[in-house]
């Protein structure tokens, strides 16, 4: 009788517990849907946003000016509800943009700048030829300027070091190429000049020679490296003369010298006696 009582007692309250439960379920289900429902709106939304976004960054490069090389802004972050509007973008939205193109336009204006000023940086450090933009490729982007700096000038010290030693081995070549030309010059030089001069033998003894009225004279016999078309021929004369007792021992030298006075470039050996 107790169990039975108990379980008539108890019985209203498993009753509303299992309405209880099927309320929370209902409501489980109910919010499930909504949210399910939300979140189609919400990615409805936010690509419609998107599209917006990309339309206004279109609008505005081309207003500002900013080149295909240098369209890289990016927008998806921009692609929330609260950006979207009845009539479009939110003011906010499309200030960002604006900022953001203005921003890709100074960077465009850097790096032309940066390409217009490359070959006088370079000749005015030094260089003889300017490095071109495939030489920097990998930081003429760089944002930071000081940094695109500092790697310009290695890259140029680099190059001047190099010009340098390249110099340094022309210079070297040239030099020896000189020096081997003037060494050939000189040896035909001096080859020249030992083909055109006389080259005497040694002299042998002197031989006497018997000539008219019984005077022997004294010949030193001499050869002479002809030229094309020339003979030797040995030339003897005999004469007398009257001179002082004095200069008789001057009569040789005096003759000689007359000889060599008239252009005779063999030096005759005189002799003489008394009549």
């Amino acid at each position: 009788m107790r169990n039975k009582k108990i379980a008539e007692m108890y019985g209203p309250i498993a009753e509303f517990e299992e309405a209880i439960a099927r309320l929370v379920n209902l409501c489980q289900e109910t919010r499930n849907e909504i949210l399910s429902q939300t979140k189609v709106f919400e990615d409805q939304t936010r690509a419609e946003c998107l599209v917006d976004l990309k339309n206004e960054l279109e609008y505005q490069y081309d207003k500002i000016g900013v080149t295909a090389e240098f369209r890289t802004v990016q927008v998806h972050d921009l692609a929330i509800i609260s950006n979207k509007t009845l009539r479009g973008l939110s003011k906010k939205a499309t200030e960002t943009i604006v900022d953001r193109v203005i921003e890709a336009k100074r960077f465009q204006e850097l790096v032309s700048n940066r390409r217009l000023t490359l070959e006088g940086t370079c000749l005015k450090a030094g260089l003889m030829t300017s490095l071109t933009e495939t030489n920097i490729s990998n930081f003429i982007y760089e944002r930071d300027e000081s940094v695109y700096t500092k790697k310009l000038f290695q890259v140029i010290n680099n190059e001047i070091a190099r010009q340098k030693a390249m110099e340094e081995a022309i210079i070297q070549k040239e030099a020896r190429r000189i020096q081997a030309q003037a060494d050939l010059e000189r040896k035909a030089a001096q080859e020249k000049i030992e083909q055109s001069q006389t080259i005497p033998t040694q002299p042998s003894r002197p031989t006497l020679k018997k000539y008219g009225m019984g005077q022997f004279t004294s010949v030193v016999e001499q050869k002479t490296q002809l030229k094309e078309g020339e003979i030797e021929i040995e030339v003897m004369a005999t004469f007398k003369l009257v001179i002082k007792e004095k200069q008789e021992g001057q009569i040789e030298s005096q003759l000689v010298k007359r000889f060599a006075d008239a252009g005779f470039k063999t030096v005759p050996k005189i002799s003489h006696k008394r009549i």
